[in-house]
């Protein structure tokens, strides 16, 4: 099981070699793995908010149409 800790000034914790990963192999990929958050990431996040508010007025809009 890997150990988890916080470095000192960071509130990132580091992954510890255990007994699950004896080579290391985990914390040589976490160190050299560097993840940012894209214009592609926020485009599909838009799109899946303009998706689920047109299907919002497309149920409300057949709601209201049944209703009459």
């Amino acid at each position: 099981m890997a150990a988890h800790h916080t470095r000192p000034g960071s509130a990132t914790p580091t992954v510890r070699s255990g007994e699950d990963d004896p080579l290391g192999i985990g914390k040589a990929i976490s160190a050299a793995t560097q993840v940012s958050v894209g214009a592609g990431l926020w485009l599909l996040t838009l799109a899946g908010l303009v998706g689920a508010a047109t299907a919002a007025l497309i149920m409300l809009s057949r709601y209201r149409a049944a209703a009459r």
